[in-house]
């Protein structure tokens, strides 16, 4: 029975994740070159290229699913077919995959195409610079334990991927903890790091992919800075951190804060950090833009050569860690970044016309709350800064409308960084959180939805902005 259940199983991920994907794929691709470009056709095209891609990137890059759950032989064994079976980021390329195909439609129809390449060179710069100094971070994260306890070691490490950025929190953090975490708990902790995470990267817009991505609009559309950022997004998210952590400290053992040591000759990787945040950070304002870019890359460079280099990264404790898949990890995010803004693009038709779906009547608390799950349950299953693209479009429609835009904007980017937390291919951190736990996709979702409870943090949040903004 184990057995047919399993095949079971197997068979419907085929079902939902290949072989759907596939035929939406196909179907783009038949009406983007042989039908005359309508109203109703950007519509239907807008509405295939988004669920495509939510499906691929949970399952389209799964090689062996196209044929069958087990994959033939053969194609494991090739001398190179089987690399598809060892990529990193398997959901990440297809998403790449599935943006190409959509960029070339829009390129044949002639419709103007937008590169997120500031957005994307800035995801490279500060990831790759974080992950050249997450060694550096056990130190730290020692000293911060050593005078706030568990729970604040849990609270100022989330809240450092706003500096580091979330892929890299997640290693160092993981690190730091999973050797103090009983088996039995492993589940629940890994679950409880992939969500403070996911909201402890909403203080600055370069860190959370999320917000990485929509900055732009949130600036533009709703005259954002880094101070509407911090107090908007930022108390929402201090609130659904410190629940987590509260709840969570329990299962972490003491700390040994004498393990770590950080030394004088090992600060220069954080001063890299620091740079590359405050060159970021910056630019816009000191029209830093080439410059920036140009530092972005190198650093970008420097961390590729340093993990071909080096293909094992050691880290503390005995711990050994793969380090060339960490270290291209900015650079496919970096072009997944610019893919999903221009899959978000091609659905903005579709978007405005849902958005007027919604009775300009409605309670606007009720139209925020709204806003806010539907990104948190678009997030639980595909990646959340496709989620937050997706419907900031929505709320800028909405915003026109009913006004309120500061409190439909922060709905929407709280609900992305809420919802990654639920599934592994939700939100990036989750996948280097699996790999230092050894959770597997199934243990993650069977355990993640006990943290559930904590968007009360968040839906606290909206409700008194409404009152008191």
């Amino acid at each position: 029975m184990h057995t047919l259940d399993r095949l079971s199983g197997s068979i419907v991920d085929e079902i939902v994740q290949s072989w759907i994907a596939w035929s939406l794929i196909i179907a783009y691709i038949i009406l983007a070159v042989a039908s005359p470009a309508t109203e109703n056709l950007n519509l239907w095209m807008g509405g295939l290229a988004i669920v495509a891609i939510l499906l691929g990137m949970n399952g389209l890059a799964r090689t062996e699913l196209w044929l069958t759950s087990r994959g033939p032989a053969w194609f494991r064994k090739h001398p190179v077919a089987r690399v598809l079976h060892h990529i990193h980021n398997e959901g990440e390329l297809a998403g790449i995959a599935i943006a190409g195909i959509v960029l070339l439609a829009q390129l044949h129809r002639g419709v103007h195409v937008h590169f997120a390449l500031t957005e994307a060179f800035t995801l490279l710069g500060i990831m790759s610079a974080a992950n050249l100094s997450v060694r550096q971070m056990m130190p730290i994260m020692s000293l911060v334990e050593r005078f706030t306890g568990t729970w604040g070691a849990i609270v100022v490490g989330s809240f450092l991927s706003s500096l580091t950025g979330e892929p890299a929190a997640a290693v160092f953090l993981s690190e730091y903890f999973k050797h103090r975490t009983a088996p039995q708990d492993k589940e629940r902790v890994a679950t409880a790091l992939g969500a403070t995470i996911g909201s402890g990267g909403g203080l600055l817009p370069f860190s959370a992919p999320p917000i990485l991505i929509i900055w732009a609009i949130l600036r533009s559309t709703f005259g954002w800075g880094l101070g509407d950022l911090l107090v908007l997004v930022g108390v929402g998210c201090l609130l659904h951190v410190t629940l987590v952590a509260w709840k969570l400290r329990p299962r972490i053992q003491p700390s040994n804060a004498s393990s770590h040591r950080l030394t004088l000759k090992d600060t220069w990787p954080l001063l890299v950090l620091a740079v590359t945040v405050g060159l970021n950070v910056s630019y816009d304002t000191h029209h830093w833009t080439l410059l920036t870019w140009g530092w972005d890359a190198a650093i970008g460079i420097a961390a590729l050569i340093a993990a071909l280099q080096n293909p094992r990264i050691v880290e503390s404790e005995g711990h050994e860690q793969q380090g060339r898949g960490r270290h291209w990890q900015p650079l496919t995010l970096g072009v997944l970044l610019m893919g999903l803004e221009i899959v978000g693009t091609e659905a903005e038709p579709l978007l405005h016309a849902l958005a007027g779906l919604i009775p300009e009547n409605a309670p606007i608390l009720l139209v925020a709350l709204m806003l806010w799950y539907a990104t948190a349950f678009t997030s639980h299953f595909a990646d959340n800064a496709l989620a937050s693209r997706v419907f900031i479009t929505v709320a800028a429609s909405l915003t026109a409308v009913l006004g309120h835009g500061d409190l439909l904007a922060l709905s929407v980017v709280l609900g992305a960084l809420f919802g990654g937390f639920l599934l592994i291919p939700a939100n990036l951190p989750n996948f280097a959180i699996a790999a230092e736990f050894g959770i597997s996709s199934g243990g993650w979702a069977r355990t993640a939805w006990r943290w559930y409870w904590s968007g009360i943090g968040h839906i606290v949040w909206i409700t008194c902005f409404l009152f008191l903004g």
